[in-house]
């Protein structure tokens, strides 16, 4: 039967070769389309190999892992994430309900139940809100005034490296934001103190998604609290997304040693490799002249904003989660020591409408910012809408990838996807291995679709329910935090990845000259990273995790980095 189902794999690839041939109009070669429909044949092939699997008295086939195998594929070929999810998860319903009921069944089940479930609609309107308070104020020009009021104490190269590395965190709840202003904002300062733009374009992308993927708010936190409250909810853990997230986070290894290796690079002093050749022919040659000043928002000429504008509505946005979150888990429900780690625990275990929080929230944060800018900056209310409507463009396609991964996800838990994964590999796998495989499977498809984002839809729904069902939620929290970092540390490492482009765009850096820089030091903190997730997973503290991390990137910089 396995033999049959092998062969069927040829026919998987006469047919997917001939709905390929109708993707001309991407500007997709043969070769690629041939390439891609074979690896989906090989893969089909190769999963028909594995055992059936009784889940909960239901026998579970090899096909139940095909959507995401097919959307893996398709987002390498082609690098169309929406496209490719939409492909895995029209695969999925046709296997649930046939090819004729299939197409029908899936919209309405998968797609349109997802689209209008309320709790996804407020995860989407925090998401918009946060995007359209962003690009409001960018309109006023605070930004640029917050970056600017920085230049009267740099005046050296550490002061410029360190200087891009503190706007980076101040500028922590968006990565798009993130790069484009600190960027921009800094390059005319890193090119007076011969500073290379190959680091400058290092500091901002390895800056920009980890500061945003370990914020407590920003636009990447209802994307993942959106993921993993569909994939968790069935463990019946106990606790919400957000406050798994927050759990995870002393755990976001290789975010947070990339943060630290940016700083010890800039304090320090030293570098290796070509970053190194990059920095010395910096210092060896003046870039040609510019303005010192750089345009770093859209206000008009002769209007200076104050910070106000920039600073009051992200307070109001982090003040109104966090009390909100505490009234909606029962903080105000009995006596409460804010000193106790259980407490804070105790509060998060008993948010059940967390993302009503984070919509109420981000609401008032743009509220506050639409308000602010009409008063304080003065800027007429169609340009103000023209933000928001430029927020909501740029928002789309996120959003679109976050309802293809809720609906990917509904089909594999109607397929057994994830408890046929853990059945078949449960005694296979070590339990210590969990978070590393994961960690470097991730990043592995990250690298080929140079999309963090896409990669955590792809990784979570199979990873999770394993890591759960071996070791519990001790292996659960250390492998939400592998899925996030290893797809962050792909990203970095990815020339294709829209961050990568950004960061070398904002400071006119060559993107080639500027992957080729980065991935020595990304990949210093990915192997200590790496080895953190072992370590945890063998039952060492997460705190001396980082501790010896830090210590160990210091010492390869002292051994092997040198003064430019």
């Amino acid at each position: 039967m396995q033999f049959v189902m092998a062969i069927g794999g040829v026919r998987t690839y006469r047919c997917v070769v001939r709905a390929l041939e109708r993707c001309r109009r991407w500007g997709v070669t043969h070769r690629l389309r041939s390439s891609a429909a074979l690896t989906l044949a090989l893969a089909s092939g190769a999963l028909a190999w594995l055992p059936n699997a009784t889940v909960q008295g239901r026998v579970v086939h090899w096909w139940a892992l095909l959507p995401p195998v097919v959307a893996l594929v398709l987002v390498v070929a082609f690098g169309r994430v929406v496209v490719a999810l939409g492909l895995s998860v029209l695969a999925g319903s046709i296997l649930l309900h046939g090819p004729s009921a299939g197409l029908t069944v899936g919209v309405r089940r998968y797609v349109w139940d997802n689209a209008s479930d309320p709790w996804h609609l407020m995860v989407c309107g925090f998401a918009l809100s946060v995007l359209s308070m962003i690009k409001v104020i960018e309109r006023t020009g605070a930004f640029g005034t917050l970056v600017s009021r920085m230049r009267r104490y740099v005046d050296s190269p550490r002061a410029v490296k360190l200087g891009a590395l503190g706007a980076g965190l101040v500028v922590f709840f968006d990565d798009y934001a993130n790069a484009f202003l600190v960027g921009s904002g800094m390059r005319p300062l890193a090119d007076r103190h011969r500073v290379s733009r190959e680091k400058l374009a290092y500091i901002v992308d390895s800056t920009a998604a980890p500061v945003a993927g370990v914020a407590i708010v920003s636009t990447w936190l209802s994307y993942e609290v959106g993921l993993l409250s569909e994939i968790t909810a069935p463990m019946r853990l106990g606790v919400e997304a957000y406050g798994l997230l927050l759990l995870a986070l002393p755990l976001r290894f290789y975010c947070l040693f990339a943060l630290g290796l940016v700083f010890l690079t800039s304090y320090m002093g030293r570098d290796f490799g070509p970053m190194l050749r990059a920095e010395r022919a910096a210092r060896a040659a003046v870039r040609s002249s510019e303005a010192v000043v750089g345009d770093t928002g859209e206000a008009s000429r002769g209007q200076d904003p104050t910070l106000v504008v920039a600073v009051v509505p992200v307070v109001i946005l982090v003040c109104s989660i966090a009390v909100g979150l505490f009234i909606d888990g029962g903080g105000f429900d009995g006596p409460f020591h804010p000193l106790r780690v259980s407490e804070w625990q105790r509060v998060l275990a008993g948010v059940r409408h967390s993302a009503a929080v984070l919509f109420t929230s981000a609401l008032l944060a743009l509220a506050s910012a639409l308000i602010l800018a009409s008063v304080s900056a003065r800027i007429a209310p169609a340009q103000l809408w023209q933000a928001v409507l430029a927020a909501w463009r740029a928002g789309l396609p996120a959003l679109g990838i976050l309802f293809c991964a809720w609906a990917l996800s509904a089909v594999g838990k109607e397929l057994g996807s994830g408890p046929y994964l853990v059945a078949v590999l449960a005694d296979r796998v070590p339990v210590a291995l969990v978070p590393v495989l994961t960690f470097v499977g991730a990043a592995i498809v990250a690298l080929s679709t140079g999309t963090s984002w896409g990669t955590m839809a792809i990784v979570m729904p199979a990873a999770l329910p394993l890591a759960h069902d071996l070791g519990g939620v001790a292996v659960l929290v250390p492998t939400v935090a592998a899925v996030l970092d290893g797809a962050i540390f792909g990203d970095h490492c990815s020339p294709v990845s829209d961050t990568t482009v950004l960061s070398a765009t904002a400071v006119e850096c060559d993107l080639v000259a500027h992957v080729w820089t980065q991935v020595p030091y990304a990949m210093l903190a990915m192997v200590v990273a790496a080895l953190s997730y072992g370590a945890v997973s063998l039952g060492v503290g997460g705190l001396l995790c980082l501790v010896l991390g830090v210590v160990a990137m210091a010492t390869v910089l002292r051994i092997w980095g040198k003064l430019a």
